[in-house]
């Protein structure tokens, strides 16, 4: 049997560490069998991080049957046999390419195997038989104690989630101030591609220290630790894989909330409705497209975005009349909007028939952060004990996430609720998509914008007074 030239394959299902270090402990003692043997090895073919249960492609087996059917090796060398297969499916293919071509197996763990005889084969499918049954048994039990964990409300490993400290015991204080934010922007309307953009800018990492996507803001959005939940993702029958959504809750969990129940249900069922488009598709770019009007006289045509030498402007849709920089009219458009809303001219919005009053949300909620803040203080000066501080300042802010329910609620039916009712209505704006600013715009004010002065040189300072603005 000397002289053979071997093929030597290594595979791991699960790489926590993403070193190699296990499939590379595979590798030396196969390459000691080989030498034991009086073999050559012609070639290493790896999966990494790759099971072999289900349906994923398989690069190294892959050019493993292709050195083989194209003759290159002798043997296939392997730690085990469940290292090579686990499925009917990927066994069959090596058994067929190696009885074609004469080629054996060799296992450190284990027997060598001919498949080229009856007698092999059958040996092969007792062991891979074997070998699934008992993947099978190990997934069963590792289900049912996941299963008893979460009933109990304990938490099972994994990754850290965005909000909590690593032992996810804890609430992460910067983080989960930014997971609230989310949940706010999402209920007002702001899209996750949005979302995922603003913490992108403002700098933040995911857990994992990559860039946010839309579909990672979905992920912590989705998630029922958020609410204090311990669930489970049910598993899907006909794959194998676990559905992306929770079941519903099994119990509390042991760790605290960042956002009350109605909120992360409200998310929930927002995020499941099919009716929500998954695309960005012809999304508004920029906030008075379409939306200011030519004020040359007896114009009054909308005006669109145009580009003139470099600079984004604003120009009337016939081309011939009014043509001016975007960006100082943009400016001053957020400013008076702003300023709109920080007054009392935030009242004279009227809100739909039977919606709720946001005045005195707003004033609820201002009486509660203040009532917090005094909290604080009076626990830093030792006039509160803990514990009775904490069940002050849980009960105050599941309050403010009731409130919060409120205003996100009167958004679906009236865009300007969440500027009415905010403290800081700047922040809300800066939240909010291009596509609900311009909705508030259309609510709230018209815009008409008038020739630049006659015989203003080029970079002169912008006049306001070319902006006109009346409020409806």
């Amino acid at each position: 049997m000397t002289g053979k030239r071997a093929g030597i394959y290594r595979r791991i299902s699960l790489d926590r560490s993403g070193e190699g270090l296990a499939v590379e402990r595979q590798g030396e003692d196969c390459r000691q069998l080989v030498a034991l043997r009086g073999w050559t090895v012609v070639d290493e073919f790896t999966d990494n991080d790759i099971s072999a249960a289900g349906k994923v492609k398989r690069p190294g087996f892959d050019r493993l049957l292709c050195a083989v059917r194209d003759g290159h090796i002798d043997v296939v060398v392997a730690w085990s046999l469940d290292r090579l297969t686990r499925n009917r499916r990927d066994q069959l293919r090596l058994i067929e390419v190696c009885q074609q071509k004469q080629v054996n197996l060799a296992l450190v763990r284990g027997a060598d195997v001919d498949l080229s005889s009856a007698v092999g084969r059958a040996v092969a499918d007792i062991l891979s038989a074997t070998a699934r049954m008992e993947i099978e048994q190990k997934s069963e039990r590792q289900v049912r104690a996941i299963r008893q964990a979460a009933e109990k409300g304990r938490m099972v490993g994994g990754r850290r989630a965005f909000g909590y400290t690593a032992d996810g015991l804890k609430r992460d204080r910067s983080e989960a101030a930014l997971v609230r934010q989310m949940y706010d922007q999402f209920l007002s309307g702001v899209p996750l591609r949005a979302i995922a953009a603003w913490l992108n800018e403002k700098g933040v990492p995911t857990p994992r220290g990559n860039r946010w996507r839309t579909e990672t803001v979905r992920v912590v959005l989705a998630n029922p630790r958020n609410a204090g939940w311990r669930a489970m993702r049910p598993v899907d029958p006909g794959t194998g894989r676990r559905e992306f959504y929770h079941s519903e809750p099994v119990s509390k969990g042991t760790w605290p909330a960042i956002v009350s129940d109605e909120v992360w249900r409200a998310t929930v069922a927002s995020l499941r409705d099919p009716s929500r488009r998954s695309s960005p598709g012809n999304a508004p770019r920029y906030l008075l497209s379409g939306i200011a009007r030519c004020g040359w006289d007896g114009c009054g045509l909308p005006m669109f975005s145009s580009q003139s030498q470099g600079v984004r402007t604003l120009r009337c849709q016939t081309r011939r009349h009014v043509n001016r920089k975007a960006e100082p009219i943009e400016a001053l458009v957020e400013a008076e909007v702003l300023g709109y809303f920080s007054g009392p001219a935030r009242g004279a919005v009227e809100p739909p028939t039977g919606g709720p009053d946001l005045e005195d949300v707003r004033a609820r909620a201002l009486a509660l952060r203040a009532e917090l803040r005094t909290l604080l203080a009076d626990r830093a000066s030792g006039v509160l004990e803990r514990d009775e501080y904490l069940a002050i300042r849980d009960g105050h802010r599941q309050q403010l996430a009731e409130l919060d329910v409120v205003i996100a609620q009167a958004a679906e039916v009236d865009v300007t609720a969440p500027l009415r009712a905010a403290e800081d209505p700047g922040m809300v704006w800066a939240s909010m998509s291009v596509a609900r600013q311009r909705e508030v715009l259309r609510r709230v004010m018209d815009v008409v914008v008038l020739p630049g002065r006659p015989g203003q040189p080029h970079g002169s300072r912008f006049d306001p007074a070319t902006v006109q603005i009346s409020w409806r």
